[in-house]
């Protein structure tokens, strides 16, 4: 099982294929399976991930974008203090090639590197107008909000998110 953690994660090469995680403190369980994260490799031991999967663009965030990163970050991961004021010079830079909700952030444009250690800041889940069942984290590197990470839990492919009172975000603020 993965746990909350600010540390990089180190894989051994036993554990790559479809290693089940899980998703919140809750016992819900899905699968690494992400198509952003499409390219893999060994340095050293440890696993190296690149993310090539990725369309460049330039946006604001949508009110359901917005109001999702809002609320995942009061669900009781971490200290919001340092993050909450990011809201308001948080911009879209980079969405997920596969069509999935996935998208990168840049703060008054300053990006994280995607590949450095993540800090979960919050974390939800639901079920898209297209049917598919779909994990949500908030990552958040270099002490930046960096990227809402929404992936299928079943399969992979173009979805959309549903209206934001039909995603469950996981209140971890009760854990332990």
């Amino acid at each position: 099982m993965v746990a909350h953690t600010t540390e990089p994660l180190t894989i051994s090469r036993a554990h790559v294929p479809d290693v089940p995680c899980q998703l919140s403190g809750q016992g819900r369980l899905g699968w690494t399976k992400r198509p952003l994260l499409s390219n893999l490799g060994w340095e050293g031991g440890r696993l190296i991930v690149t993310h090539s999967g990725t369309i460049a663009i330039d946006r604001d965030l949508t009110v359901k974008e917005r109001s999702l990163v809002e609320r995942l970050l009061h669900s009781g991961v971490v200290d919001i203090s340092t993050f909450l004021p990011q809201l308001l010079h948080l911009r879209v830079v980079s969405r997920c090639s596969c069509g999935c909700p996935t998208i990168d952030f840049a703060i008054s444009g300053r990006t994280a590197d995607l590949t450095s250690a993540s800090t979960i800041l919050g974390e939800g889940g639901g079920t898209s107008p297209e049917g598919v069942c779909f994990g949500i984290i908030l990552h958040g590197r270099e002490g930046l909000i960096s990227e809402l990470e929404v992936y299928g839990l079943e399969r992979e492919g173009p979805f959309t998110l549903p209206d934001i009172n039909q995603i469950e975000i996981y209140d971890c603020s009760k854990e332990h």
